[in-house]
């Protein structure tokens, strides 16, 4: 579509600068009425969507990023359900809902810190996920920061400072690492006379938090979520502002915490009728458990096997169990998974039979079991009834590992049904391509390859594995080689050469 010289500055400033976005942009004062969606913002949806996915081709090139399938699940259903929230509240439109694409990426980042995108995309820091006590204070600063993508604070903020943008952007970014480095590219562009206009949007901010902390807990309320979870975030951050300078630590500064918001927040909880307690739920200590061990780099985990080392009777039976989880997975992750599995007979005893959390027990098993090389003991822990996305993809590798063709069978048609549920599920794609390799369809094999990269929005790379398959179709066709269904597999990778081509050029026509 049409775009204005600024929207395309914009587009080239963050693909080529690799700047990541801060939520809290311009949104009209609380004492006025709640703006329509698309009030006062000349971007369309689509253009909206473009800014975010520009800068998450950036954020899929970091090292911190996390692509563990149990955690990722877990805030994925988090994330739908705080949408459904919204959409419950008038908030969420039917076609924002059907333009942004609502991803959530992980950082392996110690400090507590979300950011929301233009285009529905999040990102959280497992340092946040391991912190908070309860899923009710993560769903808190979910809530927040989707607020500020239902009321297209981004979007509005650019049509009113649009020859300025960039310089607004680079001041309020979160602080995020991409690819591996700070945002010194950033703060430099706050320097050079510009610091007036910089603190005015910096000050303007802090009215838009106080109206997305009133949204987000509409939204957290409807979602089904303890509204005093708000509260335990509100203390969360409180602490945090005390044990970390305020110029170094990142949801702090763009995120600012004010007496004023506190009290509001905890003002509005106390009117809402019988407010309940956020449960401490084993379910949400399993996540915690599993984000403070992925936290650390393998050469720290004895800090975390010894802290745990004691279960002290009395504690409460979450942190206990989060203490037994954190001990074995751990251990598996130092590559003992023979220490790990005797460290699992202790969790497998603090945990109930109906509890939901028997998910996150039986699936370490499966996964400590597989580390063993026992595939077909692993299968049978995942056991046979109905299994999440991250369990399906451990079943698929233990099958893929496992020397039974019908169950490398059984593999390719699971895991091709769950690239058809979610197209662009890299972590699916990835083990399709194995599978196909395995079968001996080298082609199918790469075409999955080049799925993979497309999900990670890498465009390039995806060519590249379509062009290296379309090159072995024109060797194996010469040669004589090419079956009857390798045909039709190659009319396919030639579509998707011809789509994603096409999708480049025109990303790269809009940086022009």
């Amino acid at each position: 579509m049409p775009m204005s010289t600024p929207f395309k500055r914009l587009i080239s400033a963050l693909l080529a600068a690799g700047l990541l976005l801060h939520p809290s942009l311009g949104v009209a004062q609380t004492s006025k009425p709640l703006p329509r969606l698309g009030d006062d913002t000349s971007l369309s949806y689509a253009q909206e969507q473009l800014i975010g996915q520009g800068v998450v081709m950036q954020l899929m090139r970091s090292p911190q990023l996390e692509t563990d399938a149990f955690l990722q699940d877990h805030v994925m259903g988090m994330w739908k359900r705080l949408r459904e929230g919204a959409v419950k509240q008038g908030l969420l439109s039917i076609e924002q809902e059907k333009f942004f694409t609502w991803d959530v990426f992980l950082l392996r980042d110690q400090e507590l810190n979300a950011f929301a995108l233009p285009g529905g995309y999040m990102g959280l820091n497992l340092g946040l996920m391991a912190t908070v006590d309860n899923e009710s204070e993560l769903a808190a600063v979910m809530a927040h920061e989707l607020s500020h993508v239902t009321q297209r604070h981004i979007a509005r903020m650019f049509t009113k400072n649009e020859r300025d943008m960039p310089l607004v952007l680079g001041a309020i970014l979160l602080g995020v690492l991409i690819a591996g480095q700070s945002s010194q590219g950033a703060q430099a562009l706050i320097t050079g006379g510009q610091a007036a206009g910089v603190a005015s949007q910096l000050s303007f901010s802090r009215d838009m938090e106080r109206e997305a902390d009133r949204l987000g807990l509409m939204v957290h309320s409807a979602a089904g979520y303890e509204a005093k979870g708000f509260v335990g975030m509100f203390r969360q951050l409180s602490l945090a502002s005390r044990l970390y300078d305020s110029q170094s630590y990142p949801y702090l500064r763009s995120h600012p915490l004010t007496t004023a918001r506190e009290a509001d927040i905890m003002a509005r909880v106390q009117q809402m009728d019988s407010a309940p307690e956020p449960l401490q739920s084993l379910n949400f200590a399993m996540v915690r458990a599993r984000s403070q061990v992925l936290l650390l780099p393998t050469g720290e985990l004895d800090r975390i096997i010894q802290l745990n080392e004691a279960i002290k009777a009395g504690m409460p039976a979450a942190q206990l169990a989060a203490s037994a989880y954190a001990k074995a997975f751990a251990l598996l992750r130092k590559g003992q998974p023979d220490a790990a599995l005797a460290a699992w007979q202790t969790l497998d005893a603090l945990v109930p039979l109906p509890d939901q959390a028997r998910t996150w027990v039986q699936s370490l098993k499966a996964e400590i079991l597989l580390d063993q090389r026992k595939p077909s003991l692993a299968l049978e822990a995942l056991g046979k009834g109905p299994l999440t996305r991250a369990q399906r993809l451990l079943k698929a590798r233990a099958q893929l590992v496992s020397a039974d063709a019908g169950l490398l069978r059984n593999a390719i048609e699971d895991l091709e049904f769950l690239s058809a549920l979610d197209p662009r599920d890299a972590a699916v794609w990835e083990l399709v391509a194995q599978a196909w390799q395995s079968e001996g369809h080298p082609l199918r094999a790469l075409r999955a390859q080049a799925e993979a990269h497309h999900a990670r929005y890498d465009d390039r790379g995806a060519l590249d594995r379509l062009r290296a398959a379309l090159d072995l179709g024109d060797r194996l066709r010469k040669q004589g080689q090419l079956k009857t269904e390798d045909w039709q597999d190659l009319e396919i990778i030639q579509a998707r050469w011809r789509s994603i081509s096409e999708r480049l050029q025109a990303l790269l026509k809009s940086r022009s």
